[in-house]
């Protein structure tokens, strides 16, 4: 009920009454205000101390300073304190530091739609089509390994921002229209990048040498680019993480700490150490249930790939979307025809040779595909791979040490080795 007011409706408040303090004990409380002041201090230092002194053993490394501008937040990085004999607060503040430097540099040089100062990076690349400039030599020799596979993925990028619309999608309706497979009018536009991205005469980088490059787009491909608002040629997508691990895993190691492990959350992983025991887990996704099927033993050093169409996190919201209906949309897009494609719900790849973008790379076409080839991937060679059919775990390498597996008493899952 609103009830009305006539008159003054200031609150009744006490008048201020004048206090005089009293001289007497003047001393003692300037004393005992010392004392107090003395005793925060003390415990401002202790808790300080608690901050920044680290304990030897497995401590997550975090960046220092604001988080803006770097990558930190899709990777995990643990290092084993104090392991090498040195002071493990010590190592743990240069550790910071450098690994701060490592991901700052890595999102500005794979950020494909913005330019920074005194980074040769992708953004650099995208606002000047077939210009001659500098590219960073880590974007360089990213280029040089894709070339190798004969990977164009790279070129589907104009439609990698229809593909986050749709991963971000509340409702299944929005969605819809973000999905090629549901939208003939986008699957349309879908095949025309992606008919542009397979053709080197449209687009393609060439590698001049010392760090120069040229990023080499048709008048065809800069015509329709200017009718569709097209500004970014080249982005990494869901592969650029790979790339990263791989950078950071070389800033540590080139600095000397290679007692840690790196891995982020869309599933690279790279263990810098050796002789060190480490375990990862096998999941299996059967339609809506997802189970940990198992864990398999390793030594490090390690690279590992670890390809999924289903959400794990909360960061995986933008990765993923799930209709209604049980359809999944992913982020592994085929080059053929700019439609996403899993062939199987986990695939999971390791070596301890290559480094994680190499792997990805070799893993892809199994993985990117209408149906799982398992007789292709039991035969592959320069990795190894784990995945699972039926209730069974089936692993490329032989003696595979595989623990833990599910089993509640209506499933229970067995391990078959398939070379």
């Amino acid at each position: 009920m609103n009830r009305t007011y006539k008159g003054d409706n200031r609150p009744n408040v006490k008048p201020v009454e004048r206090v005089e303090l009293s001289e007497k004990h003047f001393k003692l409380r300037v004393i005992a205000a010392i004392v107090l002041a003395a005793v925060a201090l003390v415990m401002l230092i202790v808790i300080l101390n608690g901050v920044l002194t680290k304990n030897a053993g497995w401590t997550e490394i975090e960046v220092t300073g604001s988080a803006a501008d770097n990558c930190s937040a899709d990777f995990i990085f643990q290092y084993d304190l104090g392991s090498s004999g040195a002071s493990s607060t010590v190592e743990y503040r240069r550790l910071a530091a450098l690994y701060t430097e490592a991901t700052e540099r890595a999102y500005k040089l794979f950020c494909s739609d913005k330019e920074f100062e005194s980074v040769d990076n992708l953004g650099r690349l995208n606002a000047h089509p077939n210009e001659e400039i500098e590219l960073d030599r880590v974007l360089c020799a990213a280029f040089e390994l894709l070339e190798r596979f004969g990977d164009r993925s790279v070129y589907l990028a104009p439609i990698l921002s229809d593909y986050n619309t749709l991963f971000f999608s509340r409702y299944d309706e929005d969605a819809a229209e973000f999905d090629p497979y549901q939208n003939a009018e986008l699957a349309e536009y879908f095949a025309e990048i992606a008919a542009f991205a397979g053709d080197p005469g449209a687009i393609r980088l060439e590698l001049l040498g010392g760090g120069r490059v040229r990023l080499a787009v048709s008048d065809e491909y800069l015509e329709y680019a200017k009718e569709n608002g097209i500004t970014t040629f080249v982005d990494f997508g869901w592969m650029k993480n790979a790339f990263i691990a791989d950078a950071i895993a070389e800033a540590m190691a080139q600095s000397g700490y290679t007692k840690g492990s790196l891995s982020s959350f869309d599933g690279f992983t790279r263990n810098l150490d050796s002789g060190r025991g480490y375990s990862f887990n096998i999941f299996h996704r059967v339609e809506n249930e997802v189970y940990l099927a198992g864990t398999f033993d390793y030594t490090a050093p390690m690279s590992i790939v670890y390809l999924r169409d289903h959400a794990m996190n909360t960061l995986d919201d933008g990765r993923y979307y799930a209709f209604g209906s049980g359809e999944l949309r992913t982020p592994y897009i085929d080059t053929a025809d700019g439609l996403c494609r899993s062939s199987i719900g986990d695939l999971v790849a390791y070596s301890r040779e290559q480094g994680c973008a190499e792997l990805m790379l070799g893993a892809k076409p199994l993985y990117i595909a209408e149906s799982f080839d398992a007789e292709e991937a039991s035969s592959v060679s320069g990795m190894e791979l784990i995945w699972c059919d039926g209730t069974e775990i089936c692993c490329t390498e032989d003696g595979l040490s595989v623990n833990g597996l599910y089993d509640d008493g209506s499933v229970s899952y067995g391990v078959r080795y398939v070379r």
